[in-house]
């Protein structure tokens, strides 16, 4: 704390995950964390943070337990894929948060951050991993009965997958030229959802009885882009829905059609102290769901 309200954080973090009947026995991880706050007036709060982090397997073996005796190659694991929950990631993550109350009876907050995964170490499966959000929300008391709020938020998140085309048009092909990088593919996974958040807090009794009520509406929309790697002139390339093992155009990469998806919440509560220590809550929640996708 190098000045009164204002302090520096540092730290070392260190886990380890031991599994059983997994292609990964051990994996360590290693994280440095440091945030600083700090208050260059009653008005204002400014929070940073940042993390650093890598997470290192062991020896990563595909595990075949679940697989009868005798397995087929056309049932194995791509050579080079590695599952996302075990594989070697570097991982950033910051935020930063301001607050600022120009009144007592008004603050304004807003947020922003970022998680960025990278599995540098994996040849196929889940390659980039990056997420951002930030937020905005105001609280407005003009009297000391109620209380007013609203918040906004926008969530985005990418994915980039590697995986190659061979053992799904039957046993015959799982080697030689077709199983080669020439059929390798590559999708990119795009997510975006909005939220829209408004309610009042009364306190009535001098604050012995709160009466709560929000509405809250996330619409969330994403599209999944597909795209072959290879040369369609060299021998043994599958990404082409014209070949005779093709049947209705299933080996062409193609994009996925966009998704859509609605919450509607509606929530409403009354919380009243009975005694110092006993305060019940009783509360009526609203949901509706709404999706479209493919």
């Amino acid at each position: 704390e190098f000045l009164p309200k204002n302090s520096l954080k540092v730290g070392y973090e260190f886990e380890r995950y031991d599994r059983e009947h997994r292609d990964v026995r051990r994996s360590d991880e290693n994280a440095f964390i440091t945030s600083l706050d700090l208050n260059p007036n009653k008005l204002m709060l400014v929070r940073l943070s940042y993390r650093h982090s890598g997470r290192s397997p062991d020896l990563y073996v595909e595990n075949t337990d679940g697989f009868p005796l005798g397995l087929e190659e056309s049932r194995r694991q791509l050579e080079g894929f590695r599952r996302f929950d075990e594989a070697a990631r570097v991982r950033d993550r910051a935020e930063a948060l301001v607050q600022f109350s120009p009144l007592d009876s008004l603050a304004f907050d807003a947020t922003y951050g970022t998680t960025q995964d990278d599995f540098h170490e994996s040849p196929y499966g889940l390659l980039k991993d990056i997420s951002y959000y930030y937020t905005f929300d105001v609280d407005y008391s003009p009297r000391p009965e109620f209380s007013l709020f609203a918040e906004y938020a926008r969530e985005k998140y990418n994915t980039r997958q590697r995986s190659r085309l061979f053992c799904a048009l039957g046993v015959l092909l799982c080697a030689g030229e077709n199983n080669s990088p020439n059929n390798d593919w590559e999708s990119l996974n795009h997510d975006l959802v909005d939220t829209w958040t408004a309610g009042v807090d009364v306190f009535l009794a001098k604050r012995q009885v709160t009466f709560s009520t929000f509405y809250s509406l996330s619409a969330a929309s994403g599209s999944i882009l597909t795209w072959g790697l290879g040369d369609s002139s060299l021998p043994g390339y599958l990404l082409d829905s014209t070949l005779a093992n093709c049947a209705y155009g299933g080996c062409t990469p193609q994009d996925f059609p966009d998704t859509n998806n609605r919450l509607h919440t509606v929530v409403a509560s009354i919380k009243f102290s009975l005694f110092k220590s006993l305060s019940p809550k009783l509360e009526y929640r609203y949901e509706q769901y709404d999706r479209v996708d493919w």
